[in-house]
């Protein structure tokens, strides 16, 4: 899929790389330039359409879940429930996240599409499942689903 075969209502208010980068800086993390030219185009929003995607469960069985929202990342106001540092600062402060797994979009029951900005795993997308979080700093309760966020992209399709 190209995002661009994916209309998204209800965007983000347009940002540039100035707020980019103070976002960056504020939380010590450096996105993917895929990542970056998608919020620069977007800030986030909602699909029109269900946009679906493949992963491995972390039983190693094929699933499936849906796009329900990008989220934006620097929006007018922050106390926007669509506001990913919130999120992130949020839920990296009752440690239900691990460090460095910034939320990037949620499914219809409230599961995370994260991108992961360490250095061993950086720019990769994994699915975090809210019934099954762990109260560590690992990855083991989140399931891989692409290399890149473009990778991700590129899994995706309309239903």
């Amino acid at each position: 899929m190209n995002l661009n075969d994916c209309k998204l209502i209800k965007v983000g208010a347009k940002i540039d790389m100035s707020e980019v980068s103070l976002v960056e800086e504020n939380l010590d993390v450096s996105f993917p330039q895929d990542f970056i030219a998608f919020i620069l185009t977007t800030n986030g929003g909602v699909p029109e359409g269900d946009i679906v995607f493949e992963f491995k469960d972390l039983n190693g069985d094929n699933d499936s879940s849906v796009v329900n929202r990008f989220y934006s990342i620097f929006p007018e106001n922050l106390n926007d429930r669509n506001n990913a540092v919130k999120l992130y600062l949020s839920m990296r402060k009752e440690k239900r996240l691990p460090h460095k797994a910034f939320p990037i979009g949620e499914d219809p029951s409230g599961n995370l599409m994260c991108i992961l900005l360490d250095t061993i795993n950086y720019g990769h997308i994994y699915f975090w499942d809210h019934e099954i979080e762990f109260q560590d700093e690992s990855y083991k309760g989140m399931s891989f689903i692409a290399d890149s966020f473009s990778k991700f992209i590129d899994l995706c399709y309309l239903d």
